[in-house]
C-alpha cells in the first residue's frame, strides 16, 4: 500500500502520526510532499492541491492510503476500510472518520483505489473543495465513494498550524 501525504512547509510530522503508520504492520511505501509556501503560492487549497499532484505518479499500489499530516491513524479503522473497499470493487473512495469531520468523505484521510487516484487529478472549483471535486470526478467513472460507519475514529492534533 502507497500513503501519500501532503505537509506544509518546514512544518514536522507529529511522531504521533509516524506512530500510527508504523502500528498498521502494513508493507507500504511512505510519500510525502512538501507544498510551496505562501509565498510563491497565496492559495491554501491550490498549495495542498499541488502537492496531492505532485504525489499521485509516484504510487504504485492498488489501494492508496491519502491522508494529511495531522491525521493519527486509529489501524484498527484502517484495516476494515481496507477490507471492505477489497471487498466492494465498485467503491473507488473511502473515507476513514476523524474527530474533525466525522460524516464527511474527506481526503484527510481515505482510501482511494490507486488506479483512479493516478488518472484524476485534484482540482477545485468556487463551488466545491478537492474532496467533493475528486468524489465527483470518481462517480463519473463509474465508481462509488463511501465512508466506514464506525466508532471510534481517528485523532486530528493541532488543527491550527495549516495554514
Amino acid at each position: 500500500m502507497d500513503i501519500i501525504i501532503p505537509i506544509a512547509p518546514h512544518e514536522y510530522m507529529d511522531n504521533r502520526v509516524l506512530d500510527g503508520i508504523q502500528q498498521l504492520r502494513i508493507p507500504h511505501s511512505l510519500w510525502i510532499q512538501e507544498s510551496e509556501s505562501k509565498d510563491v503560492c497565496p492559495s491554501k487549497m491550490d498549495r495542498i492541491i499541488n502537492a496531492r499532484n505532485q504525489l499521485r505518479p509516484k504510487t504504485t499500489s492498488d489501494i492508496v492510503l491519502c491522508m494529511d499530516s495531522d491525521v493519527v491513524l486509529n489501524p484498527i479503522l484502517v484495516h476494515q476500510a481496507l477490507d471492505q473497499i477489497n471487498k466492494t470493487p465498485t467503491v473507488g473512495m473511502l473515507g476513514i472518520p476523524t474527530d474533525m469531520d466525522p460524516g464527511h468523505v474527506k481526503i484527510k484521510c481515505a482510501l482511494v483505489r490507486g488506479v483512479l487516484l493516478r488518472t484524476i487529478p485534484f482540482r477545485w472549483d468556487l463551488l466545491r473543495c478537492e474532496c467533493i471535486c475528486f468524489a465527483k470526478d470518481i462517480k463519473y467513472r463509474g465508481y462509488q465513494t463511501q465512508y466506514l460507519e464506525t466508532d471510534p475514529i481517528c485523532e486530528v492534533i493541532d488543527n491550527e498550524r495549516h495554514t
